[in-house]
């Protein structure tokens, strides 16, 4: 398969340039995340008898998750521009493009001695998860922040906690939903009640008198 790499001396074009600006823009930060992904977890840790990774262990993971995604840096063929054969789809060249420019500005920081995690988001840490190094044996924890990373639900009936990790707004509209999903069981149940409980008639007083 032959591929043709362009010089690095080019020119961006404005479609790197417009990359380039929302991987920058996209908020929250990998740090920020990690963070929320914590309190989530201790919190959800509270309400139960034995939960499955004690608190510690989440901080712990929470840690090596930030020490990995700032020690990381992408293999240098990632940074440079490929053009590959036209039987790739449009979404596929829309991925290189943007793993190429994730790779350039990750790698930059690194180089300048930035933290990734202050500066990049959901986005450029997809390119990056499987390629960190977890450091030690991959725990339940750091499992689970894989899953969120990559959890995209669009059922809106269903709690998705990717959504109180990585949506812009902090998870509030998250909240509110299930505030009024909530309320809409409670109401459900309310009028489920009201429908099963019927007025049994008393019986009368005196027999019929006996025929005859």
């Amino acid at each position: 398969m032959s591929i043709n790499i362009k010089s690095s001396q080019d020119q961006p074009t404005p479609e790197e340039v417009e990359l380039t600006k929302m991987l920058a823009q996209d908020r929250p930060t990998i740090e920020a995340a990690v963070k929320s992904f914590i309190s989530l977890s201790c919190a959800k840790s509270l309400t139960t008898a034995t939960p499955a990774t004690p608190q510690q262990q989440i901080l712990a993971t929470g840690r090596r998750i930030l020490k990995a995604v700032n020690a990381h840096t992408f293999p240098i063929h990632y940074t440079v521009d490929v053009i590959r054969p036209a039987k790739h789809s449009d979404a596929q060249q829309h991925r290189l493009k943007e793993r190429q420019i994730v790779s350039q500005l990750w790698n930059a920081l690194v180089e300048s001695q930035q933290k990734p995690s202050k500066f990049l988001g959901r986005r450029s840490l997809r390119h990056a998860w499987k390629l960190l190094e977890a450091g030690e044996e991959e725990d339940e924890a750091w499992n689970e922040f894989g899953r969120l990373l990559f959890l995209d639900m669009e059922d809106e009936d269903v709690d998705n906690d990717a959504e109180l990790i990585w949506a812009a707004d902090g998870g509030d509209s998250e909240l509110a939903k299930r505030r009024q999903r909530r309320k809409a069981r409670a109401t459900d149940n309310n009028t489920a009640g009201e429908e099963e409980t019927q007025i049994v008639p008393a019986e009368p007083d005196t027999k019929p008198s006996a025929q005859p």
